[in-house]
Parts: structure tokens; C-alpha cells; sequence
């Protein structure tokens, strides 16, 4: 017996597998968006995921459930997924969801939230009137202003 569905949703996490059609679609294994993981930073997060089937992926995200940016890549299907997001706010909440594209297919994910750590200052103080009043032997006095 065999079913079709016009549109297939799966998606698997670290702690919940939600299906929404069956695992063979026309004939061929469902394509199955899993592992779904988030490393985040102040300007930058990096969203790394696995399928079961060698895909191409993308990654909408926004500061809403209606995202309004995506990053991704075309041509080269893969199995294991990484994609940086650039050019995040500090202590921030972006959502975010995965989407995997082979042979016809497309699954996303549901949408998921990650947070931005705060701003990190790069910059490296300045340092005046460096002096070494005191040096003998093993040891030395440095005095300075920031």
C-alpha cells in the first residue's frame, strides 16, 4: 500500500520526534531534519544539524517566528549541516528554524529560540605613562595609567 502526501513535516530534536506523515513518501525514505543545535556568541551563533538523506540546508531566523533573513547553501548535499549567522545583537533572542531540501523533498523544523551572549568589549585598554621606577635582580616596579 502505498501514501502520498503533498507536504511532509518532520522534524527531530535532541528530546522530541514529532511526525506528521509516514517515513516513505512516493516511494523513497522521508527526508528527516535531526540533532538541531545552537552555539552562540555576542555577534554570531553557528546552527549545525544532521539529516538522514545527503540534502542541502538553510537557516530563516529574525527577531519573530516570521524570521525575515535566511543563510544557506545551494548545490552540495550533505548529511551533517553547520551554518554561521552573522551580524547578531549582543543579548538578544533571535528564533530560528532549519530547513533540508533533496530529490523533491523539503522538511523544516519547528521554530526554536537562542539567545546571544552579551556584547563582549574587544578592544584593548590603552596604557600612558609607563614607568619602571624601582628594577633589581628578580624584580621590577611598573607603574601605568589606563
Amino acid at each position: 500500500m502505498k501514501r502520498i502526501f503533498p507536504r511532509i513535516i518532520i522534524a527531530l530534536s535532541a528530546v522530541t520526534l514529532v511526525a506528521v506523515a509516514p517515513f516513505v513518501v512516493h516511494g523513497q525514505l522521508a527526508l528527516i531534519v535531526a540533532n538541531i543545535r545552537v552555539s552562540a556568541l555576542d555577534t554570531t551563533a553557528t546552527v549545525s544539524w544532521s539529516t538522514n538523506i545527503p540534502s542541502t540546508g538553510r537557516v530563516e531566523y529574525g527577531l519573530t517566528s516570521a524570521h525575515g533573513s535566511t543563510v544557506g547553501y545551494d548545490g552540495e548535499q550533505r548529511s551533517s549541516h553547520q551554518i554561521t549567522l552573522n551580524g547578531l545583537k549582543g543579548e538578544t533572542t533571535y528564533h530560528f528554524r532549519v530547513i533540508s531540501t533533496t530529490s523533491g523533498q523539503e522538511t523544516a523544523s519547528f521554530d526554536q529560540t537562542f539567545k546571544t551572549i552579551k556584547a563582549v568589549d574587544r578592544d584593548a585598554p590603552g596604557l600612558t605613562d609607563v614607568a619602571i621606577p624601582y628594577q633589581g635582580g628578580t624584580e621590577a616596579l611598573i607603574q601605568w595609567r589606563t
